[in-house]
């Protein structure tokens, strides 16, 4: 099974209870073969338009919500091939999610995967670009590879472990070509709730030292690394169930190395002792532009203070310190 699926087992009773729902919401949009000249589906896809236009908002347009419209739309106008609907309802919803498809932490069925990428044609008629959010749905690799062949997918998030096994196969059977585009376009979550995301960003910084080496990338776009870490401008760890520690911190040192333009560091309240903190230390130079550490709640002692206090000068960019 893929990992992503097995990461979101807790979640098989809400699934259950939000495919009935979305069974039973669907067969409300599904074409009558009884309407008069398709007037149903016509008023069906008003209704809909008024929807869009008047009952959404960027900001409460939550992933499991956003799901949802998707299948509307699916069912009302895609399923139809009402090109004149289409072209409207492409203006409407550009203009409801903002550049912006985050669908984090939702479920992610095949089906799924197949109705956002029927979407995303019909909104890309209009020309626009689209950040997609794909972070913790358990998306199956051949999904994401689907949905980053759409032309209008300008960036994308997902699952890092996932991603890299993808590109690892595109580099051996694709060429280089889908290589680089898929590499280019991902960007990180700079929010960590849970280890496996410390232990994608261990693998992703090491696959970005590999590139970085490589005398066969000196023409490529990723003669830098992975665009992704050299972006990476903010690093939060809030994990929910566990704390970094002491042997989390020693691991994390490792990939602070790479991360040059990292500007805030939020490690706060993940059980960071002396020991972690001496590892901590040794590299919190690297990032030249780090201006912003947070170190609150944790078990430093006066020994570990004493190792942060000795890097501290040489940290010439930083200015808040917790």
């Amino acid at each position: 099974m893929q990992a992503g699926i097995r990461r979101v087992r807790r979640q098989a009773q809400k699934e259950e209870l939000d495919l009935v729902q979305r069974f039973a919401i669907g067969t409300l949009f599904l074409e009558t073969q009884c309407s008069d000249n398709g007037q149903d589906t016509a008023s069906k896809q008003t209704a809909l338009i008024k929807y869009l236009e008047k009952g959404l908002r960027h900001d409460e347009l939550k992933g499991a919500h956003l799901l949802e419209v998707c299948h509307y739309i699916y069912e009302t106008v895609v399923g139809s091939g009402d090109r004149q609907w289409g072209t409207l309802l492409a203006r409407v919803l550009t203009k409801v999610i903002q550049g912006e498809m985050t669908f984090q932490g939702v479920r992610m069925w095949p089906s799924d995967v197949y109705v956002v990428g029927k979407v995303l044609e019909l909104v890309g008629r209009e020309g626009a670009g689209f950040c997609l959010g794909l972070d913790d749905t358990g998306i199956q690799k051949s999904g994401i590879l689907s949905l980053l062949g759409l032309g209008n997918i300008v960036t994308y998030r997902a699952c890092t472990a996932d991603v890299i096994s993808l590109w690892e196969e595109l580099e051996e059977k694709e060429g280089e070509l889908h290589f680089e585009g898929a590499m280019s376009k991902f960007k990180l979550n700079p929010k960590a709730t849970q280890v496996f995301h410390v232990d994608g960003l261990a693998h992703l910084v090491s696959m970005h030292r590999r590139l970085m080496g490589s005398s066969g990338q000196s023409d490529s776009v990723l003669a830098s690394g992975i665009p992704a870490v050299m972006e990476l401008r903010k690093l939060e760890l809030a994990l929910e169930k566990s704390k970094l520690g002491d042997e989390g911190a020693e691991a994390l040192a490792q990939v602070l190395v790479s991360l040059s333009y990292l500007e805030i560091l939020n490690l706060s309240q993940n059980g960071i002792g002396d020991s972690g903190v001496y590892d901590l230390s040794r590299v919190l130079m690297t990032p030249a532009s780090l201006r912003c550490l947070s170190l609150y709640s944790n078990m430093i002692s006066d020994n570990g203070v004493r190792w942060l206090a000795m890097v501290l000068p040489r940290m010439l960019s930083l200015t808040d310190l917790e």
